[in-house]
């Protein structure tokens, strides 16, 4: 994980997908957009993202959206307003290795305690 800005060694931005919910990543105080860019190691089929934020700070983010490089070009895939403890960002399968959280609105600075990436698998009918 990399992070276009982070507040100090505690808080860098892998804190976001080290499995504790009681670390988190943030920038520097008063930053309230940012990005974190995330390798997933190698191409990933996927269609759910789960984010949360360090709750215990409040809730913060107000806008992001969430992209996927394809190539050397970064395409969309899905976008909110609120995050809060959790937010789950469904969309339909892509493949990629390299996902990137743009913040692009928040209160004071973000808070990301949680970034995950699934892939939900065929559904059944009974």
């Amino acid at each position: 994980a990399v992070a276009s800005q982070a507040k100090d060694d505690p808080h860098r931005a892998e804190m976001a997908t080290d499995g504790n919910s009681l670390t988190y990543w943030c920038p520097p105080e008063g930053v309230e957009q940012a990005e974190l860019e995330f390798d997933l190691g190698s191409e990933q089929a996927f269609d759910r993202i789960l984010l949360a934020e360090y709750i215990r700070k409040g809730q913060r983010v107000e806008s992001f959206h969430i992209e996927y490089r394809d190539g050397q070009d970064w395409r969309p895939l899905c976008e909110g307003s609120v995050i809060g403890y959790k937010k789950i960002c469904r969309f339909d399968e892509v493949r990629a290795r390299h996902v990137r959280l743009i913040i692009s609105e928040s209160r004071w600075y973000p808070t990301i305690s949680r970034f995950e990436v699934y892939r939900s698998g065929p559904t059944r009918t009974l």
